[in-house]
């Protein structure tokens, strides 16, 4: 008997009741979307899907095909545990179809070619956006409650879809092959089932190998064309990410703002309140015997911070800001015609295109290291080397001064910039037990605009 028959007969024996009905609805959009899924499988095993819009198509057909596979066979998981059984039993061959089922997602995303020519490379967003993704996933499962399967395998499916798009960085992710295991695994249960908490605290381990094994392939050097902010050819990926994100904004305050440029003014305020009530008597102490006090201002961006409120405190301010056309505009209004009201004595003094990744003060030059909004574009092991460096070349009595947004626990990616806005105390934690720091004042910024992100100064002792 053929399988065409044994459908036939299948069809007459539940052609009844409603119940038999849908039943033999069930048996037969199974039937045929293995039918389908085994055809597309074929295709994509003889290379028909070549080209970068050909494999899309692929993976959107496929991801359905399996979802509906997964859906009809769920209906009759009592008659048949096992799809093996089903194709068994209706003769149908279906091997890459079956293959394909029990691994529970698209060929694309679990066998990642990595032969890409470095010109048709996708740029660095992409490595933020995996970066991302997989956080979203490990914060599915870090919530301690009941995770069923079909909430878990949407996300899944995307942290995988995005590493796919790194294939070129890493393309033998140890986390990724965990991931692509409990993909399969997750596709041999029904929808219904949930993980138990075992199995949940073993997956999160098993994402958690992912973004570490990233974090170390975003230090490697940037497979691309290299940005109009650095002549180095080797920045690491996620610091060429935000370099060419800055590079796009327009030179102005407000461009360098996010279009707040409104909040400057409030901004200086309180910046000027803090650093008086950390250093003044430092402050007073230089002016009254006519010490030059210097600062260094890092991601200084357009200098709107040396500009509106460091020049009114120290005599010297240097700056060091990693996109070039940004740099540039600083340059051109702090050495042009005077238009603001600090002392016509004080000055910028240097400009340094580099990222504070890399970047290593003068020794003894500065009694200020003033970062504001810049710490949240280094990684932490880079922030920690970053604040040591700062701390063994301060000058007696000087301090390193942090102002940074803040969440209200563990840290976001921002996949746009390719920045990491941290908790207060994932920052406290940063600073203070990793770098050695002393956190001597901390206040928080006051009259921002409720949509943004809270912000958070620092003062720091070595």
């Amino acid at each position: 008997m053929n399988s065409s028959e044994d459908l036939e007969g299948l069809m007459r024996k539940y052609s009844g009741s409603k119940t038999e009905r849908d039943m033999m609805e069930y048996y037969t959009e199974l039937y045929a979307c293995l039918q389908t899924l085994q055809k597309l499988e074929r295709a994509y095993s003889r290379g028909v899907f070549s080209t970068p819009d050909d494999k899309n198509a692929y993976e959107i057909e496929c991801k359905s095909l399996i979802a509906q596979c997964r859906s009809n066979h769920d209906c009759i998981r009592d008659l048949f545990p096992e799809i093996e059984k089903f194709v068994d039993t209706y003769k149908m061959g279906c091997k890459l179809a079956v293959i394909r089922l029990k691994r529970g997602l698209p060929a694309t995303l679990e066998h990642f070619d990595g032969g890409a020519n470095a010109a048709d490379r996708r740029s660095a967003r992409d490595v933020t956006d995996a970066t991302e993704a997989i956080i979203s996933l490990m914060n599915n499962l870090a919530i301690e409650r009941r995770i069923e399967v079909d909430e878990i395998k949407d996300p899944l499916m995307y942290a995988l879809n995005s590493l796919r798009k790194v294939d070129y960085l890493v393309p033998k992710l140890i986390g990724r092959e965990k991931m692509v295991a409990w993909s399969a695994k997750i596709s041999g249960m029904k929808v219904v089932d949930a993980l138990s908490d075992a199995e949940r605290r073993e997956f999160l381990s098993d994402v958690y190998e992912t973004p570490e094994e990233l974090w170390e392939a975003m230090s490697r050097p940037a497979p691309r064309k290299k940005s109009k902010a650095s002549e180095d050819e080797s920045t690491p990926v996620w610091y060429e990410a935000a370099v060419q994100y800055w590079d796009n904004q327009a030179p102005t305050d407000d461009g360098v703002l996010g279009g707040y440029g409104f909040v400057s003014d409030i901004d200086v305020r309180d910046s000027r309140i803090f650093l008086n009530k950390a250093m003044g008597l430092v402050l007073a102490d230089a002016k009254e015997n006519k010490r030059t006090l210097v600062a260094l201002d890092c991601g200084a961006g357009v200098g709107r911070v040396s500009r509106a409120f460091l020049l009114h405190h120290f005599q010297e301010v240097d700056l060091v800001e990693p996109s070039a056309h940004l740099l540039e505009a600083a340059k051109k209004d702090l050495w042009g015609p005077q238009k603001t009201s600090f002392p016509a004595s004080h000055r910028a003094v240097g400009f340094f295109q580099q990222g504070l990744e890399s970047f290593a003060p003068e020794p003894s030059r500065y009694d200020v290291v003033w970062v504001q909004w810049a710490m949240l574009y280094l990684k932490d092991e880079d922030a920690i080397a970053f604040l040591q460096r700062c701390a063994a070349v301060l000058r007696p009595g000087g301090m390193i001064f942090i102002k940074e947004n803040v969440c209200n626990q563990g840290f976001i990616v921002d996949s746009e910039d390719a920045s990491v806005t941290r908790s207060h105390a994932y920052n406290v934690e940063l600073f203070t037990k990793r770098a050695g720091l002393k956190l001597a004042h901390t206040a928080l910024q006051k009259d921002f605009p409720k949509q943004l992100f809270k912000v958070r100064m620092y003062a720091l002792k070595p």
